[in-house]
């Protein structure tokens, strides 16, 4: 089975991304120094500046930009960040604004899909009012002569 050049750009993308997000995340992961001393401070200096120097590596433009997102994406609900990766299966990394855009979309779908349930709950709700009320007053006639 022979790979496309789209499958090549894409795992490329991803195999990118995927190193800019673990570099963030491995920063974010550096244990506190308890206390000042050489080699502490020593190794510290060297995780740190080894982690910032390979994202700048990477070029992208607005590292800030990745670091939002990152934290963003880390603090959202596995599905919603299920649904923002499948729209955006293609970019090479979204930004933090389109990750904003999309949550707020987000609330507009599940604030429209929750007054289309209310509205269908209130309609039930009326029907099986109106049909005992009707069942409450209906007159029963026997078909059979007396």
């Amino acid at each position: 089975m022979a790979v496309s050049g789209n499958e090549i750009k894409l795992k490329t993308l991803y195999a990118k991304r995927d190193v800019l997000l673990s570099r963030i995340q491995y920063i974010f992961d550096l244990k506190a120094i308890s206390s000042a001393n050489i080699t502490g401070l020593e190794q510290f200096l060297d995780k740190f500046v080894a982690s910032v120097t390979a994202l700048k590596n990477l070029k992208f433009n607005d590292l800030t930009d990745v670091v939002f997102l990152h934290i963003a994406l880390k603090k959202l609900d596995s599905d919603t960040v299920c649904a923002f990766e499948m729209e955006h299966r293609c970019s090479e990394l979204p930004s933090f604004d389109s990750l904003a855009s999309f949550v707020r979309d987000q609330i507009k779908v599940i604030q429209r899909s929750s007054n289309v349930k209310q509205k269908v709950k209130k309609c039930v709700d009326r029907r099986q009012i109106s049909s005992t009320r009707t069942a409450g007053s209906l007159t029963y006639v026997s078909a059979a002569p007396t």
